[in-house]
């Protein structure tokens, strides 16, 4: 049975399912030989330097982000930001349930 065959006695929904993941498959295919830049410690490949510089930090161990009110460090500025709510008190996550804040 060739894949012409075998998708007209298919469902719609497996039809669209199948259609997805054929695209969702080359997709890949061509996001992965469009990357150019290639981690030389796990060969991941990224589409631009500046992943990949953000990747090798996960090799290094080193943490470039320095907390200015305790001894945090972060690989990463957003993790660094996010730790910064814990000293200025701020709470801008409300619990929908009970209205509790969180940082």
């Amino acid at each position: 049975m060739d894949a012409l065959n075998f998708a007209d006695g298919l469902s719609l929904y497996a039809r669209t399912s199948l259609r997805s993941l054929c695209t969702s498959t080359l997709i890949s295919s061509l996001q992965h030989n469009m990357a150019v830049h290639v981690c030389e410690h796990c060969d991941t490949r990224f589409s631009t330097k500046s992943s990949l510089t953000t990747h090798l930090l996960v090799h290094t161990g080193e943490k470039p982000f320095h907390c200015a009110h305790c001894d945090y460090r972060a690989s990463r500025k957003a993790h660094l930001t996010k730790h910064l709510l814990v000293h200025s008190g701020e709470k801008p996550f409300v619990c929908e349930h009970c209205d509790t804040r969180f940082t």
